[in-house]
């Protein structure tokens, strides 16, 4: 029974991090630096690989859990979103003890123009999640983008 209940509160912080990062792309900076915050362990490690990107490589983006709010906003406004949707699925969690791996499957909409162009992105987070005294958390979140494509209506 613990393992259901480990499992269902680690499968809570990636849906965490998507509310976070979408309360950033609806421009609420300080929202989702503290949401991120609630996923995250303080010292945790964010990082991201682009389509493209040596997987073996050093990631194209790096930083902690607040930082991460900063860059993910970067990245939007320098972009020019509106606003964005994160869908995660395919949830597979593994419990170690005190320790565990999530892996999850990423869809993400950022919207240019509401009615006329998005940009779609597809990958996956590959996760290392602790138990602390406050729940699990994300200890090493690790995002590999595999597509980043811009669709328009005609």
């Amino acid at each position: 029974m613990q393992r259901l209940v480990d499992e269902a509160e680690i499968e809570k912080l990636t849906y965490c991090y998507a509310e976070a990062t979408d309360t950033i792309g609806r421009g609420d900076l300080e929202g989702g630096r503290s949401r991120y915050l609630q996923c995250f362990t303080q010292n945790a490690v964010v990082a991201a690989y682009y389509p493209g990107d040596d997987p073996n490589g050093p990631p194209s983006l790096i930083s902690g859990p607040s930082a991460w709010a900063d860059v993910a906003k970067n990245e939007f406004d320098t972009a020019g979103y509106t606003s964005t949707q994160h869908l995660n699925g395919n949830v597979v969690i593994n419990v170690q003890g005190n320790t565990g791996t999530m892996k999850t499957y990423l869809q993400a909409t950022h919207v240019l123009e509401a009615n006329s162009s998005v940009e779609v992105a597809h990958g996956w987070y590959d996760d290392i999640v602790v138990r602390t005294p406050h729940g699990w958390k994300i200890a090493k979140r690790t995002l590999h983008l595999q597509t980043f494509l811009r669709v328009e209506s005609p």
